[in-house]
């Protein structure tokens, strides 16, 4: 036959739940902290390579219309000339 349950035993499982939710609890902080430093380093990442790739886009000459800086650099008429041989 099983043992009763005593008012004690039931105390005790009282206890060891409020203990695990506690500790549930405090993880939940930890994790939900953690959740932010990523979503914070994963802004700064993206914030990192937007910056280099204009950088790249600037020492190429191009912008986001396109190669406008080029055409300045360029007379927008040329000379032909014929060689024969």
């Amino acid at each position: 036959m099983p043992r009763q349950k005593t008012e004690a035993i039931t105390f005790l499982d009282i206890h060891k739940l409020i203990v695990e939710k506690k500790r549930l609890h405090d993880e939940l902080g930890l994790v939900t902290a953690r959740q932010q430093q990523i979503q914070q380093r994963i802004a700064w990442l993206n914030q990192q390579v937007a910056q280099l790739e204009r950088g790249i886009q600037e020492k190429r000459g191009f912008t986001k219309t396109g190669f406008s800086s080029l055409q300045d650099e360029f007379p927008n008429n040329f000379d032909t000339l014929l060689v024969d041989y």
